[in-house]
């Protein structure tokens, strides 16, 4: 009897620690579409100063909190993100944008940070580089991600 029991408890035990597959068949984390597509959205860059009121309100609390990040405003058919560095000790240091991609709801942004070449001559002045980039979308993301690379050192 005792061997039917701890037989029991066993393998009641070990069935309740897997995944039970019918709830989750794809094996994915819970969340995640299996058919999300992913799109390459166009983007245009544009100067902070022709931006609209709001973009340019966000782009200067940006450089006011001198840290790297970014903030997104929407407005009617169009979405901006407006993308800090953060503080850097020296001029010439820039971003590029690599690509924008939409994946459903969200939009991911990856940047290249641009550093200014070790040899040159520089201004030694506390900067904060900020670029703010246009997305027309027929419905707005819901999530924005900016993701940082470096390039490579200059020569």
């Amino acid at each position: 009897m005792r061997k039917w029991l701890l037989l029991f408890l066993l393998v009641t035990v070990l069935t309740g620690c897997g995944e039970n597959q019918a709830e989750n068949p794809s094996g994915k984390e819970r969340g995640t579409s299996m058919n999300q597509q992913e799109e390459r959205l166009s983007f245009k860059q544009i100067p902070v100063e022709t931006a609209p009121q709001a973009v340019r309100d966000k782009a200067a609390e940006l450089r006011q909190r001198g840290s790297k990040g970014h903030e997104v405003v929407i407005e009617q058919t169009k979405t901006y993100v407006i993308i800090s560095l953060g503080e850097r000790s020296t001029a010439g240091y820039r971003m590029e944008i690599q690509e924008v991609i939409r994946r459903g709801d969200r939009v991911e942004v990856r940047v290249r940070e641009i550093k200014p070449p070790k040899d040159g001559f520089v201004a030694q002045v506390i900067t904060v580089p900020v670029i703010v980039i246009e997305l027309e979308t027929d419905t707005p993301p819901r999530d924005v991600d900016v993701v940082f690379s470096e390039s490579p050192d200059v020569q």
